[in-house]
């Protein structure tokens, strides 16, 4: 191990870098950086958020026995997760390090049997089926599910999005009510995640266009168990902003109003 604010050297070969050599801001291809961190067992001192990585491995480690059920991706089927983890690491993000996107699947599809990735998929969520207490995931998507349904809403997701990938399915199709629509038929994890794709689309700047959007979302049935929370994620969001009728549900009467 490195000292504090160097790269170790057994990781700074992955990635290219001299031994030892200090590096206190650069960037680099985190995936590739978690995947030999879990092979080794070794911790980098020079990720900003270390110690929330520590902490999910410690969580995971400590709440994955007895009736858990563990699983890992299969070999192919890995390989597709990893490519998707591009907004952080899942040691320190989680789910929230993924970006489920069929182009993403599609371009590392190309190398792969993309049949045998789909059938894998298929393999691992009648395994979890089959085990109705916990579910963790320990190796790759840092994940502790209360139960195994939780836990095949969010692989059915990754199926969706392997589908499209292998149907050529790249962008996607309808008008946003639409899109949302059949994201619902997948799940409660992938209507959160179209929920998301739209807000990107819209860019961080325009925000009349992701006002727009949460006033879509928030017209679905809060009363849904699979999109209730969505809903209701949406409908507070107008009432931070002003946004009637959103603003006047949660307004607060005057206390000095009489009745």
């Amino acid at each position: 191990m490195g000292a504090a604010g160097t790269y170790p050297s057994s990781l700074g070969r992955v990635v290219g870098f001299p031994d030892n050599e200090p590096r206190a801001d650069f960037k680099f291809p985190i995936s590739r950086v978690d995947r030999e961190c879990a092979l080794r067992g070794v911790a980098i001192t020079v990720h900003t958020r270390n110690f929330q990585v520590a902490r999910n491995l410690q969580a995971l480690q400590s709440t994955s026995d007895g009736d858990y059920t563990r699983f890992g991706s299969p070999e192919h089927l890995k390989e597709v997760v990893f490519a998707c983890e591009t907004f952080c690491v899942a040691g320190c993000c989680g789910l929230d390090a993924f970006d489920l996107d069929a182009r993403i699947i599609h371009w590392r599809l190309q190398s792969l049997p993309r049949f045998e990735v789909l059938k894998q998929s298929d393999a691992l969520m009648q395994q979890i089926a089959s085990h109705d207490g916990p579910v963790s995931s320990s190796e790759d998507l840092y994940r502790v599910w209360e139960n195994a349904n939780d836990c095949l809403d969010y692989l059915s997701a990754w199926r969706w999005e392997i589908v499209c990938a292998m149907a050529g399915q790249l962008e996607r199709i309808g008008s946003p009510k639409e899109r949302l629509i059949e994201a619902r038929t997948h799940g409660r994890y992938a209507f959160a995640q179209e929920i998301q794709r739209l807000r990107r689309e819209c860019g961080q700047s325009d925000e009349s266009r992701i006002v727009e959007v949460d006033l879509l979302v928030a017209t679905f049935d809060e009363h849904d168990p699979l999109i209730r929370q969505s809903v209701l994620d949406a409908q507070q969001e107008l009432a931070s902003r002003g946004v009637a009728p959103y603003s006047e549900a949660n307004a607060r009467p005057c206390p000095c109003t009489k009745s």
